[in-house]
Protein backbone atom coordinates (compact mmCIF):
# COMPACT_ATOMS: atom_id res chain seq x y z
CA UNK A 1 0.00 0.00 0.00
CA UNK A 2 1.33 3.33 -0.98
CA UNK A 3 0.21 6.94 1.20
CA UNK A 4 -0.84 9.40 -1.65
CA UNK A 5 -1.45 12.15 0.49
CA UNK A 6 -4.22 12.77 -2.08
CA UNK A 7 -7.46 13.84 -0.53
CA UNK A 8 -9.65 11.11 -0.31
CA UNK A 9 -12.44 12.71 -2.57
CA UNK A 10 -13.58 11.30 -5.87
CA UNK A 11 -13.37 14.35 -8.26
CA UNK A 12 -11.24 14.70 -11.07
CA UNK A 13 -8.14 16.50 -9.74
CA UNK A 14 -7.87 14.20 -6.95
CA UNK A 15 -7.97 11.12 -8.90
CA UNK A 16 -5.40 12.55 -11.30
CA UNK A 17 -3.62 12.75 -7.74
CA UNK A 18 -3.90 9.05 -6.91
CA UNK A 19 -3.52 8.12 -10.68
CA UNK A 20 -0.03 10.41 -10.67
CA UNK A 21 1.24 8.85 -7.28
CA UNK A 22 0.94 5.18 -8.69
CA UNK A 23 2.40 6.24 -11.78
CA UNK A 24 5.53 8.15 -10.18
CA UNK A 25 5.88 4.95 -7.79
CA UNK A 26 5.90 2.21 -10.84
CA UNK A 27 8.89 4.88 -12.24
CA UNK A 28 10.58 4.62 -9.55
CA UNK A 29 10.91 0.28 -9.54
CA UNK A 30 12.35 -2.23 -11.85
CA UNK A 31 9.07 -3.79 -12.92
CA UNK A 32 7.65 -4.30 -16.36
CA UNK A 33 4.30 -3.69 -16.50
CA UNK A 34 1.99 -1.11 -14.79
CA UNK A 35 -1.40 -2.24 -13.74
CA UNK A 36 -4.26 -0.13 -12.35
CA UNK A 37 -7.54 -1.85 -11.39
CA UNK A 38 -10.41 -0.54 -9.34
CA UNK A 39 -11.29 -1.71 -6.00
CA UNK A 40 -14.55 -3.49 -8.00
CA UNK A 41 -12.76 -5.30 -10.06
CA UNK A 42 -11.74 -8.82 -10.34
CA UNK A 43 -8.92 -9.15 -11.55
CA UNK A 44 -7.58 -13.10 -12.28
CA UNK A 45 -3.89 -12.33 -11.66
CA UNK A 46 -2.58 -16.21 -12.87
CA UNK A 47 -4.03 -15.48 -16.00
CA UNK A 48 -2.99 -11.81 -16.25
CA UNK A 49 0.59 -13.31 -15.53
CA UNK A 50 0.45 -15.74 -17.92
CA UNK A 51 -0.76 -13.05 -20.52
CA UNK A 52 1.67 -10.42 -19.69
CA UNK A 53 4.34 -12.59 -19.97
CA UNK A 54 3.52 -13.59 -23.50
CA UNK A 55 4.33 -10.20 -24.32
CA UNK A 56 7.24 -7.82 -24.55
CA UNK A 57 7.51 -5.23 -22.51
CA UNK A 58 9.59 -3.92 -24.34
CA UNK A 59 7.46 -3.12 -26.98
CA UNK A 60 4.72 -0.41 -26.88
CA UNK A 61 1.78 -1.91 -25.06
CA UNK A 62 -1.42 -0.32 -23.82
CA UNK A 63 -4.22 -3.52 -22.50
CA UNK A 64 -7.53 -2.21 -21.52
CA UNK A 65 -10.59 0.25 -22.72
CA UNK A 66 -10.63 3.66 -23.83
CA UNK A 67 -12.93 5.75 -21.81
CA UNK A 68 -14.20 7.73 -25.06
CA UNK A 69 -14.44 6.73 -28.37
CA UNK A 70 -13.07 8.94 -30.66
CA UNK A 71 -9.19 10.29 -29.75
CA UNK A 72 -8.64 12.99 -27.38
CA UNK A 73 -6.89 15.90 -28.81
CA UNK A 74 -4.98 19.25 -27.03
CA UNK A 75 -2.28 21.17 -27.54
CA UNK A 76 1.04 22.27 -25.18
CA UNK A 77 1.39 24.93 -25.03
CA UNK A 78 -1.61 26.49 -27.02
CA UNK A 79 0.92 27.26 -30.24
CA UNK A 80 2.18 23.76 -30.23
CA UNK A 81 1.47 21.13 -33.00
CA UNK A 82 -1.50 19.15 -31.53
CA UNK A 83 -1.54 15.74 -29.83
CA UNK A 84 -3.96 13.03 -30.36
CA UNK A 85 -4.16 10.31 -28.06
CA UNK A 86 -6.56 7.44 -26.71
CA UNK A 87 -7.73 8.24 -23.16
CA UNK A 88 -8.65 6.18 -20.61
CA UNK A 89 -9.38 6.94 -16.99
CA UNK A 90 -8.75 3.45 -15.62
CA UNK A 91 -12.37 2.21 -14.61
CA UNK A 92 -12.21 -0.93 -16.26
CA UNK A 93 -8.68 -1.56 -15.38
CA UNK A 94 -5.50 -1.41 -17.95
CA UNK A 95 -1.70 -2.23 -17.92
CA UNK A 96 0.72 -0.72 -20.05
CA UNK A 97 4.97 -1.63 -20.44
CA UNK A 98 7.65 -0.41 -19.43
CA UNK A 99 8.45 0.98 -22.98
CA UNK A 100 5.19 2.93 -23.02
CA UNK A 101 5.52 4.36 -19.50
CA UNK A 102 8.74 5.77 -20.33
CA UNK A 103 7.12 7.56 -23.69
CA UNK A 104 4.58 8.87 -21.28
CA UNK A 105 6.94 10.35 -18.78
CA UNK A 106 8.04 13.33 -20.95
CA UNK A 107 4.69 14.38 -20.76
CA UNK A 108 4.01 14.37 -17.02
Amino acid sequence: MVNTGCPDTHNRIDLCCKMSAEFDFFLNTSKKWFCHFDDDNYVNVPQLVKFLSKKSWNKDYYFGKTSIPHEFEIRTPVTAPRLRFNFATGGAGFCISRALANKMTRYI
